[in-house]
């Protein structure tokens, strides 16, 4: 788990594929210059800690548009590797249009805001909650989300009770254990953060990208 630093201020998290390459959500890094972002690998606290690794170049996905939420993938290359940290691991990444069967389990971690509530403060540990996945047509008919963005095979919907991504989380790892290994099955997109099995999470869906990954990156 990674956390993008603006200033020395997280704001986003990411997670490493290789030495030199990071995964997080595009609406993180619209408008973003390379050289105002660092990610910081290795530590579990907040701004704190680890190694901090210079961003030279953001991709960020053609077809990605700020006003949908859709296609909200980007990469980022470092200029020093993440291998310099014996405490970084590599998320797996998923075949091309891998499924992820309704009712699966996973883990979604960040540094987000500790509630919704004005004045929150982002986490100071990182903090992981255990998601289900649950059918998209749930997604598409919350009223909350009709005329707001449209539910796309690119998203995955998630929901835990009582427990929710928040601001601050965005970009971050939604992973399945494989094995001793990983799997990045999803990046926080967006959602209401409330907490509500009935009202879930939106994730971008890593397995429709594989295949750009690779081309932008050989990993």
């Amino acid at each position: 788990m990674l956390s993008m630093e603006q200033q020395g201020s997280h704001f986003c998290g990411a997670s490493a594929i290789s030495d030199y390459w990071a995964i997080t959500a595009a609406h993180c890094l619209v408008g973003t210059d390379p050289e105002d972002l660092s990610l910081r690998a290795g530590s579990l606290t907040q701004a704190k800690g680890g190694t901090l690794h210079q961003a030279v170049e953001i991709f960020i996905y053609p077809k990605y548009y700020n006003t949908e939420y859709d296609e909200d993938i980007a990469l980022v290359k470092v200029k020093n590797p993440f291998s310099e940290n014996s405490n970084v691991e590599y998320v797996k990444l998923p075949d091309q249009w891998e499924p992820l069967e309704v009712g699966s389990e996973a883990m979604v971690a960040g540094w987000g805001l500790t509630s919704m509530n004005w004045g929150a403060d982002l986490s100071e540990k990182l903090k992981d909650v255990k998601i289900i996945v649950v059918d998209p047509e749930q997604c598409a008919d919350n009223p909350q989300n009709r005329g707001v963005f449209l539910i796309t095979d690119n998203m995955i919907c998630a929901a835990a009770e009582g427990e929710d991504t928040c601001p601050g989380d965005s970009g971050g790892p939604v992973v399945v254990r494989e094995g001793d290994q990983q799997k990045l099955v999803g990046l926080v997109s967006w959602g209401d953060g409330k907490g509500d099995l009935n009202n879930p999470g939106i994730y971008t869906r890593v397995s429709q990208y594989r295949l750009w990954i690779f081309m932008k990156t050989k990993v």
